[in-house]
């Protein structure tokens, strides 16, 4: 992955915990999978990931910003953090 793709992800990445949008992705998984998953952003962590609760697998989940290959931003859907650490 190019550093400059890799940053973007990140920007975008943190834009949508800031704002408490969703955020959906396409993300390639430790066997290779292709997979698109919207995520609600509930924390950044110092390991070149974030944690966020994955709307498909209805379960929190951690990513690699490295894997992330793509996504968008839903400004309109936003959520609340707390309520959704709290699950």
């Amino acid at each position: 992955m190019d550093e400059n793709r890799n940053e973007r992800v990140r920007e975008a990445v943190i834009r949508a915990y800031d704002g408490q949008f969703e955020l959906t992705i396409e993300y390639v998984d430790g066997k290779g999978l292709h997979t698109t998953r919207t995520v609600q952003v509930v924390e950044m962590l110092s390991s070149g990931m974030f944690r966020a609760w994955c709307k498909a697998r209805n379960e929190f989940r951690s990513f690699y910003f490295s894997r992330v290959q793509g996504g968008f931003m839903h400004p309109r859907h936003t959520f609340s953090r707390e309520e959704v650490k709290a699950r």
